[in-house]
């Protein structure tokens, strides 16, 4: 008894051949689905309303109120998580009342915070934070953002210059800025 191949090798290779058309795509569609996750998972976040959520999960940011200011006239939030080297980042700038203003200044001035100004980070070779977003604008980073100016007073939080300086590449900085002259708070977290 003899047994034929012919017929069947076509048809085996023609299985083969789908068999590896389809593994090849399975991997292509893999690979596309995890780029787009990580781009996705780390891309920035700008919507007020995702807010609470993100601070719930990051309670070493204790300068940054847990909720948005509901006397807050304008709002302007930014936040990028962190990525294997990105730093976790978290910018929520508020216009706020004048007596909100001042009192918000106050309790900092009781809570001992550590005061720096713009030229303390200059003489430790620090780049200031481009911790302003615009109001109303896309917030595409360092495009719609700008540093703090003179008439703001900014206020570290659990954080020190000095150890910045040494730990330049994975720091902590956290500072509450506030600008009577402006009516503005501007919260920043920065953990690299």
């Amino acid at each position: 008894m003899r047994i034929h191949f012919s017929n069947n090798r076509g048809s085996l290779l023609k299985a083969f051949l789908t068999l590896i058309l389809f593994a090849v795509l399975g991997v292509g569609f893999l690979v596309i689905w995890f780029f787009y996750s990580i781009n996705e998972a780390t891309k920035a976040k700008t919507n007020p309303k995702l807010y609470a959520g993100i601070m719930a999960d990051r309670p070493q940011y204790g300068n940054l109120p847990k909720q948005i200011p509901t006397d807050a006239s304008q709002i302007a939030f930014y936040h990028v998580p962190g990525f294997l080297q990105g730093a976790d980042e978290v910018i929520l700038r508020v216009a706020l009342p004048d007596a909100k203003v001042k009192q918000i200044l106050e309790d900092l001035l009781k809570s001992k915070r550590q005061e720096v100004q713009l030229k303390d980070f200059d003489r430790l070779g620090i780049p200031i934070p481009r911790a302003l977003p615009a109001f109303g604008s896309k917030l595409r980073k360092y495009e719609d953002f700008s540093e703090p100016t003179t008439d703001f007073r900014i206020f570290l939080f659990n954080c020190d210059l000095d150890t910045i300086h040494k730990n330049w590449n994975h720091h902590f900085l956290a500072f509450t800025a506030i600008s009577m002259q402006w009516g503005e708070v501007v919260y920043f977290a920065e953990n690299g």
